[in-house]
Protein backbone atom coordinates (compact mmCIF):
# COMPACT_ATOMS: atom_id res chain seq x y z
CA UNK A 1 0.00 0.00 0.00
CA UNK A 2 2.85 2.38 0.69
CA UNK A 3 4.08 1.97 -2.88
CA UNK A 4 0.65 2.91 -4.20
CA UNK A 5 0.45 5.88 -1.86
CA UNK A 6 3.90 7.03 -2.91
CA UNK A 7 3.15 6.78 -6.62
CA UNK A 8 -0.20 8.49 -6.23
CA UNK A 9 1.21 11.19 -3.97
CA UNK A 10 3.95 12.01 -6.46
CA UNK A 11 1.29 12.96 -9.02
CA UNK A 12 -1.02 14.88 -6.67
CA UNK A 13 -0.57 18.16 -8.55
CA UNK A 14 -0.05 16.61 -11.97
CA UNK A 15 -2.47 16.66 -14.86
CA UNK A 16 -4.51 13.73 -16.03
CA UNK A 17 -1.92 12.78 -18.68
CA UNK A 18 0.76 12.31 -16.02
CA UNK A 19 -1.60 10.27 -13.87
CA UNK A 20 -2.53 8.08 -16.84
CA UNK A 21 1.17 7.58 -17.59
CA UNK A 22 1.87 6.43 -14.02
CA UNK A 23 -1.01 3.96 -14.22
CA UNK A 24 -0.03 2.74 -17.71
CA UNK A 25 3.55 2.13 -16.58
CA UNK A 26 2.34 -0.11 -13.77
CA UNK A 27 -0.11 -1.84 -16.10
CA UNK A 28 2.71 -2.68 -18.54
CA UNK A 29 4.81 -4.18 -15.74
CA UNK A 30 2.11 -6.55 -14.49
CA UNK A 31 0.58 -9.72 -15.90
CA UNK A 32 -2.66 -9.38 -13.91
CA UNK A 33 -2.55 -13.06 -13.04
CA UNK A 34 -3.08 -12.59 -9.32
CA UNK A 35 -5.54 -10.85 -7.04
CA UNK A 36 -2.66 -8.88 -5.52
CA UNK A 37 -1.80 -7.31 -8.88
CA UNK A 38 -5.44 -6.51 -9.61
CA UNK A 39 -5.87 -4.99 -6.15
CA UNK A 40 -2.68 -2.95 -6.65
CA UNK A 41 -4.02 -1.46 -9.88
CA UNK A 42 -7.43 -0.74 -8.37
CA UNK A 43 -5.80 1.04 -5.44
CA UNK A 44 -3.38 2.90 -7.69
CA UNK A 45 -6.19 4.15 -9.92
CA UNK A 46 -8.16 5.27 -6.88
CA UNK A 47 -5.11 6.99 -5.39
CA UNK A 48 -4.47 8.79 -8.67
CA UNK A 49 -8.07 9.92 -8.83
CA UNK A 50 -8.87 7.93 -11.98
CA UNK A 51 -12.48 6.89 -12.39
CA UNK A 52 -13.31 3.29 -13.24
CA UNK A 53 -14.18 4.45 -16.76
CA UNK A 54 -10.81 6.21 -17.16
CA UNK A 55 -9.00 3.16 -15.79
CA UNK A 56 -10.88 0.83 -18.12
CA UNK A 57 -10.20 3.10 -21.12
CA UNK A 58 -6.47 2.84 -20.40
CA UNK A 59 -6.73 -0.93 -20.35
CA UNK A 60 -8.60 -1.00 -23.67
CA UNK A 61 -6.11 1.39 -25.29
CA UNK A 62 -3.27 -0.91 -24.21
CA UNK A 63 -5.04 -4.12 -25.32
CA UNK A 64 -5.51 -5.37 -21.76
CA UNK A 65 -8.91 -6.55 -20.52
CA UNK A 66 -10.53 -4.12 -18.06
CA UNK A 67 -10.59 -5.02 -14.38
CA UNK A 68 -13.85 -6.59 -13.29
CA UNK A 69 -15.55 -5.37 -10.15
Amino acid sequence: ASTVAGAAGDTAGAGSAAKAQVYATSLMALKLDSNAETDYLKNLAKGLGLSDAERDALHVSMGVPPIKG
